[in-house]
């Protein structure tokens, strides 16, 4: 393994390298905090916000609703932590959602340092953290939203760690009690994929150890006891509180974890997902999946056929991934967990491929140095632009991108060793001007925010009576959409029920085709594009 001091090759003074690092991490905060909060909650978030805060206001923390109504699909850790961010903020705007996330975004980073770099020295370890952070799908969607993924993820990967760490070093009782915590843990995150995950990594472990009696032994049966421990506790507190609707909440457990696998669908559905997953993977997760430009015409086994930690990660990878190459119902953030062992392949061939000057490495090269031109245009492109023109101090804003950026392109280009961490510069600084110009031309004047601003008006004009939502059983939009009830909920700080009948006094939220109610309506919501709901009163 390469230990050999972090600095050995650089070129430039060290305190210049500083600089850069400094540069990087300096960046990291305006670029996942400025406008955190700005975006209304997409559907996914809002039903994780909603959970919580329904738990908060009932009281009840083994029983997940939905609109009043039990929810099965999930189960409830990720809402009780975001229950806790309510109660330590007070507060239950978009900013408090996506808080969590963004922490465990930088926890899963640092995680990424401490492990490589222990293993392939500082630089190697900060680069793996960095690819991770500034990869297209993370730093333009994950880490933009309050989603369970990236803390899944980062508990999923650690776990991958230990059970090699202690495997290696035969500490058996150890590796089982630790590894099936945190498949306990993850469990309850998301359900039945972190068992796949530990069934699944334990062989590929297993093997690349040459000892599979290790998972025979009384050690891993034991072991294996806080996982049951940790989901026996909490499903079993479900079934005393809703005896009744333990069987459904078991099916639905079940089925959300196989109706997006391959079980569901046909072999040639499955075949076909195979490609195309593949090739979403790659533009996902640029610039680390630049790997496979370095494959070619080269040999892509050769630099880690030495080093057991990086063939124990790819085995892994490959057999952990295969789920979701043949899985057509799956998405770029459920491999999340996987992703950073591409990144540690590529910076060792990347390393490899730049001391030999190959063809490969002039081409990443000049598409490094394109990609950033790309980015310095943009600047004053987002502040000429009609749908940013609203945005305080544009040019301002824009020009001081533009000057950092110039500085990032002009060091890229001198500096050909440091390239990589030149180009994290670059991506951050984009991702900056994206948080200033883009993020507010999405919420200015969308009907989204016309209707986020109109529920919760509505709401806190109608505390004094309860409020309904009046299903009709043949329209799928008759009710709220997530983000909409749960900022409704939210102004209200009161659970807003789904009925069939309007028998209860109170105000009803009513979708109205055929005008049955217009003339009692007293005030109206924009809840999609072309639906309208009435607000009702009714008075016994």
């Amino acid at each position: 393994m390469n230990k050999q001091n972090p600095f050995s090759t650089i070129r430039l003074p060290r305190n210049q390298y500083f600089y850069i690092i400094t540069g990087i991490l300096v960046l990291i905060i305006p670029a996942l905090f400025i406008n955190l909060g700005m975006m209304r909650l997409i559907n996914d978030e809002s039903i994780r916000a909603l959970v919580a805060l329904e738990m908060k206001l009932s009281g009840d923390y083994v029983t997940p609703t939905l609109g009043g109504e039990f929810y099965f699909r999930k189960p409830p850790l990720y809402n009780w932590l975001l229950v806790l961010f309510f109660r330590i903020t007070g507060d239950y705007s978009e900013w408090t959602t996506r808080l969590p996330n963004v922490l465990f975004l930088i926890v899963y980073c640092f995680t990424l340092f401490y492990i490589f770099k222990s293993r392939y020295g500082i630089r190697k370890g900060f680069l793996v953290a960095m690819l991770f952070l500034v990869s297209g799908r993370v730093i333009l969607y994950e880490s933009m939203f309050g989603l369970i993924d990236i803390t899944f993820s980062w508990l999923i990967f650690a776990n991958l760690i230990i059970i090699y760490t202690f495997y290696h070093r035969k500490k058996y009782f150890l590796l089982f009690s630790l590894s099936y915590s945190i498949t306990g843990i993850t469990f309850l995150l998301k359900g039945l994929p972190p068992v796949v995950f530990q069934g699944i990594t334990l062989l590929v472990a297993a093997f690349s150890e040459r000892n599979f009696r290790a998972l025979f032994s009384w050690k891993h049966i034991v072991g294996a006891l806080p996982f049951f421990l940790i989901t026996g506790s909490y499903y079993y507190a479900y079934y005393k509180v809703n005896p009744g609707e333990f069987p459904e909440l078991i099916s639905t457990l079940v089925l959300e974890s196989t109706d997006k696998s391959a079980i569901a669908f046909t072999l040639w559905e499955s075949l076909a997902n195979v490609f195309q997953y593949s090739f979403k993977i790659l533009y996902s997760f640029v610039p680390g999946t630049f790997v496979v430009l370095l494959f070619i015409r080269s040999k892509p086994f050769e630099i880690i056929k030495d080093d057991p930690f990086l063939q124990y990660l790819t085995r892994v990878f490959i057999f952990n991934i295969i789920i979701y190459l043949i899985s057509p119902v799956t998405y770029m953030r459920y491999v999340l967990m996987l992703v950073p062992i591409l990144f540690i392949i590529f910076i060792e061939y990347y390393e490899w491929h730049k001391k030999e000057r190959t063809w490969q490495i002039k081409l990443l090269d000049i598409l490094f140095i394109i990609t950033c031109f790309i980015f310095l245009v943009s600047m004053p492109v987002f502040a000429s632009l009609k749908i940013t023109g609203f945005v305080d101090f544009a040019w301002l804003k824009a020009s001081v991108l533009l000057i950092l950026m110039i500085v990032s392109i002009a060091l890229l280009i001198r500096k050909t060793h440091y390239r990589l961490e030149l180009l994290i510069i670059s991506i951050l600084l984009m991702r900056i001007g994206f948080n200033w110009f883009i993020l507010p031309s999405r919420v200015h004047n969308h009907w989204e925010i016309k209707g986020k601003d109109q529920v919760i008006e509505v709401s806190q004009k109608t505390k004094d009576m309860p409020m309904y939502q009046y299903r009709i059983a043949t329209h799928e939009h008759a009710t709220l959409t997530p983000p909409l009830l749960y900022y409704a909920t939210a102004a209200r700080q009161d659970i807003i029920r789904e009925v069939m009948n309007t028998e209860k006094e109170g105000y009803y939220l009513i979708y109205d085709p055929d005008s049955v109610y217009t003339g009692r309506c007293i005030y109206t919501i924009q809840n999609r594009p072309d639906v309208t709901l009435c607000v009702i009163k009714i008075m016994n």
